[in-house]
């Protein structure tokens, strides 16, 4: 039998009107009323001011209320209709360990308030979508398909069943988990109550939903060539600096208040400046913002671009003074805040930039890797192993990673993208 959670006594609002998002449901999750309060109206006021069919999905009531904004609290619903679950659930002493346990119920309550959607989105309070790319990203795929994607990363702990790396793929939860209608319906027809006691070992509320949705049929989309524009961190730190130049962003995460206003704000002017030239800003649909590249973001936001030995981003880093320079590649007024050698190249010292190869150099030190990049108009990044002067020229920012012997580096200022999106 399938297991039926009552549904929360909220209906949709009307439609507001001709909307390129029209066929998205969006159901952003927040925290207690403090957190709530202090994030949710930013993010409804920029990143979801478009969105017309949306969720709020709270731990409990008594919450914050946004006008008719409805409001579904996850938690309270296991009180009342799930005792097992509630009872493992109200032993848990951290927030985040309960936040868990809101992903599969929220997606449920999502589909029942807005039945008639072609994709479902899940994303944090604290994270900015960029809609207009993700329209354009959806035509890639069916709806009528059972996919689902994001930020993906991999697991490797006890509730997966397997300990080894890369078996347990997940959606990351805080850049968004984006559900195709198929994936979601398909979800719904098993018994969700009984996957999630199943997985109520698992760390996290994404890793949930993953395992159930993979549960009922559906598969990660673009796992194999890995969508980019997904982020599940903040564009300060290199890691939420990947790809080309002329790559879609989709979203990024931990964003504070004053990122949010200053991607809004990006979003803003480039339609403004679209519409005083008159420019057409999608060709198969006109309603749709101007395309948000990596490269815009790169030059557009101002934000702290310092790297410190205890921030969380350099975790994976035994010491951060391994880098030759404090000031990691930034963005708003790069040339006038860096000097020449840092804005012309960025370099790293036992630091890796796998993946991304344009070509490779045998008998190549540093100092001569960086100046083949320089030479070659499609380089964006350099990397050398000293021991076998190995050199790799490399068409795109990737993932930094340690490791010793390896000298890299990035070209800031070839972080411009010229095409038409």
């Amino acid at each position: 039998a399938v297991s039926k959670i009552p549904s929360a006594e909220v209906e949709a609002p009307e439609k507001a009107g001709n909307s390129p998002y029209s066929h998205i449901a969006g159901a952003i999750k927040t925290g207690e009323p403090e957190m709530c309060l202090e994030r949710v109206p930013t993010t409804l006021s920029t990143t979801l001011s478009g969105i017309e069919s949306l969720l709020m999905s709270v731990p409990s009531y008594p919450s914050c209320i946004f006008g008719p904004l409805p409001v579904f609290p996850a938690l309270d619903y296991y009180k009342e209709n799930a005792p097992v679950m509630w009872q493992f659930i109200s032993t848990m002493d951290k927030g985040w360990r309960r936040d868990a346990f809101k992903f599969v119920v929220t997606v449920q309550e999502m589909y029942r308030v807005y039945p008639d959607k072609e994709w479902y989105v899940l994303v944090d309070d604290d994270a900015y979508l960029f809609y207009g790319n993700l329209v354009r990203l959806m035509r890639r795929f069916d709806p009528s398909e059972k996919i689902f994607f994001g930020a993906v990363l991999f697991y490797n702990y006890h509730c997966g069943g397997t300990k080894n790396w890369g078996d347990n793929p997940f959606v990351h939860g805080g850049g968004g988990i984006v559900m195709s209608r198929a994936s979601v319906k398909a979800l719904l027809e098993t018994d969700v109550i009984a996957c999630m006691f199943t997985n109520r070992w698992c760390a996290a509320g994404d890793v949930v939903l993953t395992r159930c949705l993979q549960a009922a049929g559906a598969e990660i989309a673009g796992r194999k060539e890995n969508i980019p524009g997904f982020f599940k961190i903040e564009p300060p730190y290199i890691d939420g600096w990947q790809g080309k130049p002329c790559d879609m962003m989709i979203t990024y995460h931990h964003l504070t208040k004053e990122h949010m206003w200053q991607m809004y704000k990006l979003e803003l002017d480039k339609r403004e400046f679209a519409s005083k030239n008159r420019q057409v800003t999608d060709n198969i649909d006109p309603r749709l913002p101007p395309v948000i590249t990596l490269a815009d973001l790169w030059w557009n936001l101002e934000v702290d671009n310092h790297i410190s030995k205890s921030s969380k981003q350099d975790k994976d880093i035994t010491n951060a003074d391994q880098y030759d320079e404090k000031l990691l590649p930034g963005v708003t007024r790069m040339e006038k805040l860096l000097p020449e050698h840092v804005r012309v190249t960025m370099r790293m010292v036992d630091i890796d930039l796998p993946g991304h190869d344009l070509i490779m150099y045998e008998d190549m030190d540093a100092t001569k890797c960086r100046e083949a990049c320089l030479s070659n108009v499609e380089c964006m990044a350099w990397a050398v192993r000293t021991t076998k002067n190995r050199c790799w020229l490399k068409d795109a920012w990737g993932i930094r990673r340690p490791e010793k012997n390896v000298i890299s580096g990035l070209m800031p200022s070839r972080m411009r993208c010229s095409e038409q999106v």
